[in-house]
């Protein structure tokens, strides 16, 4: 479970801070690994599916880097602030 908060804080990280994606690259890897760690397995009594633990990884991924591009193409807009002239 702490890998998963990690993966979240770092996503929450990515969104506030300028690193060109090693946030979320870290974020995803953490949230894979939670999630990986979670899986049902015979030696442990609880846990998730693969299937689950992939699909909500892979929206997260997904949605990340989808954002993380918006932001960094919306950094070299100009401003579009004050009069025209």
């Amino acid at each position: 479970m702490f890998l998963i908060i990690l993966a979240l804080a770092l996503f929450i990280l990515e969104a506030k801070f300028t690193s060109h994606g090693v946030l979320a690259a870290g974020g995803i890897v953490s949230m894979l690994l939670g999630a990986m760690f979670l899986i049902r397995s015979p030696l442990t009594a609880g846990g998730v599916s693969l299937g689950v633990a992939l699909s909500v990884t892979l929206p997260f991924a997904v949605l990340t880097v989808f954002l993380m591009r918006l932001v960094l193409r919306s950094r070299s807009w100009k401003n579009q602030t004050g009069a025209k002239k």
